[in-house]
């Protein structure tokens, strides 16, 4: 698939917030390319739930880059920001 192609289906994906999604982008296979990367971890912090938060866990933990660990690390801040902020207050 080409790039502008894939990335308005990633970028429909993630409007929709469909978690269906969740699955194929942790199957990525450009682990290295920091470019893709960005947009997957950031497309997995807007969707959400355990599958992205586990993946994005991972590669912040053990992944080879530094960047693309801090990307990971950021995008499951902003995913656990979100989660926490949806709790209801006791």
């Amino acid at each position: 698939m080409k790039r502008p192609v894939r990335d308005a289906a990633l970028g429909a994906l993630v409007e929709l917030r469909d978690p269906r999604a969740v699955p194929a982008l942790t199957k990525t296979k450009s682990m290295r390319d920091r470019r893709e990367m960005r947009k997957i971890v950031d497309a997995l912090a807007a969707l959400g739930g355990q599958e992205a938060a586990d993946y994005l866990s991972f590669v912040a933990d053990a992944h080879e880059d530094e960047e693309i660990r801090n990307m990971a690390s950021a995008a499951l801040v902003r995913l656990r920001g979100r989660s926490s902020a949806k709790l209801p207050t006791p």
